[in-house]
């Protein structure tokens, strides 16, 4: 199993920076893609889930994670804002399991999860599609 970045840093205030700049990352990726490829042309649900599930074990009993996840729920750049603000979701509705959300764990969360990203983007809308 390959080894997450995640687990080589300390903080939650790190975890949640790592996660912006790959968020972020993402968000530049799907800016250069053409409108024609459409799946692409935009930041995806999935994408944005990955990051938030691939993140979660190492943030669960993470000291000051509330405070660092404030702080990037207000972001300015939308990647950022809806990662953080999903976490924090996540967060809320935690069992403290961290296999809660795995991607091979096709349970209840998962399906929360995705409602939970559509009613977002219902509420702040992704400011680069159309």
């Amino acid at each position: 199993m390959k080894q997450s970045k995640y687990s080589l840093l300390n903080t939650a205030d790190e975890k949640l920076g790592w996660a912006a700049e790959r968020m972020m990352g993402m968000q530049e990726d799907a800016d250069v893609t053409p409108e024609i490829i459409a799946d692409y042309a935009w930041l995806r649900d999935d994408e944005i889930e990955g990051e938030c599930v691939e993140m979660w074990p190492f943030l669960i009993g993470q000291e000051g994670v509330e405070e660092a996840i404030a702080k990037f729920a207000n972001d300015e750049r939308w990647p950022v804002r809806v990662m953080a603000n999903l976490t924090q979701y996540m967060l809320s509705i935690s069992n403290g399991d961290p296999e809660q959300f795995s991607w091979g764990n096709e349970n209840r969360d998962r399906r929360v999860l995705s409602e939970w990203l559509t009613q977002y983007r219902d509420k702040d809308p992704d400011p680069t599609e159309p």
